[in-house]
């Protein structure tokens, strides 16, 4: 596969605004937040699973630039779930890298069940109930192979974008290229395709 990039040449300074049921994009260091949830089920091995980490890792490298506060959440099947948080927000360190060396180490993990989707979004829905990540925005990197939230997460991920602004952003990565599944999008404000 070969790897698709983007260069920008500037940024005009504006409040983000939404255009046609969409979201318009913010400078980073305007922005919230950031939620990342990584899909490390048994479907997410080998190749795939490299591009979603490293996914995470440059989303994790340019929170930390930005000095967005950030967390990761690794999650497989039910019960498989595991947090950590990146110290990015306020003043940096002076080994401002630790935070990355430890989340290339945690990348490492991954769990081997079916993918459950509920746990890691409610998760997310309740740090934005806190006051430090309720301008949060959530990414979720997975191949979208997962069974639908239960009503009380849609419910509650619903009310969440209705009182906060919440934005969900999916990467969908999958082998070949293929159409998003319905499970992934129809949680996401704005899905990107990834294939190897």
């Amino acid at each position: 596969g070969s790897l698709l990039g983007r260069h920008v040449h500037g940024w005009e300074r504006a409040p983000a605004r939404a255009v046609a049921g969409r979201w318009a994009s913010r400078p980073l260091r305007d922005s919230g937040p950031l939620l990342l949830c990584l899909d490390t089920s048994g479907s997410m091995r080998g190749a795939v699973g490299v591009l979603a980490r490293a996914v995470i890792l440059e989303a994790a490298r340019q929170a930390r630039r930005a000095k967005r506060p950030a967390f990761v959440v690794f999650f497989g099947g039910e019960g498989e779930l595991a947090l950590q948080k990146l110290g990015n927000g306020g003043a940096r360190s002076s080994r401002s890298g630790d935070d990355l060396l430890g989340l290339l180490e945690s990348l490492r993990r991954g769990f081997g069940a079916a993918t459950s989707i509920d746990a890691p979004l409610r998760c997310c829905l309740e740090a934005v109930g806190d006051e430090v990540w309720a301008e949060a925005d959530v990414m979720i990197v997975s191949d979208g192979d997962f069974d639908p939230p239960v009503a009380a997460t849609l419910d509650s991920l619903a009310q969440a974008r209705a009182a906060s602004n919440l934005r969900v952003v999916g990467v969908c990565v999958q082998r070949y290229a293929s159409s998003v599944p319905a499970n992934l999008s129809s949680l996401c404000d704005e899905v990107l395709s990834l294939h190897t």
